[in-house]
């Protein structure tokens, strides 16, 4: 039986542990976690700088076992890190972006009308 829409092979917990700034940071129901585009593009964003920052500590841990301690080379390729990150984004086609953020914001404003209708419904009964 999958709970709170798991799938029911396999435990996903340890990607609900990588939403929890996120969630405290912004409220469920909240204008900018609901509004279609604004809600899409912060949960992008904070995807985007979440998976870089864990790069980036990716790369500071091999660089430290491979004995390069000097801060500033440390510092130099986190640096480059994100930079890579953004060239790689800037490189996407503006037409794949567009479409894929207007995906993910159409399910945003289903959302938001689903929850809207909850309620009232639950003031309803």
């Amino acid at each position: 039986m999958a709970l709170r829409g798991r799938p029911e092979n396999g435990d996903f917990s340890h990607c609900d542990k990588a939403w929890l700034p996120y969630r405290g940071i912004m409220k469920h129901r909240s204008i900018f976690s609901h509004l279609p585009f604004v809600g899409t593009l912060i949960r992008t964003s904070y995807l985007v700088i979440s998976i870089t920052l864990i790069v980036c500590l990716i790369t500071y841990i091999m660089l430290f076992v491979l004995g390069i301690k000097t801060h500033q080379n440390i510092f130099l390729v986190m640096k480059n890190s994100f930079v890579m990150t953004f060239k790689v984004i800037l490189q996407i086609k503006r037409d794949y972006i567009i479409s894929a953020i207007l995906g993910m914001s159409a399910g945003d404003l289903i959302h938001y009308i689903l929850d809207v209708f909850a309620s009232y419904l639950k003031k309803q009964s």
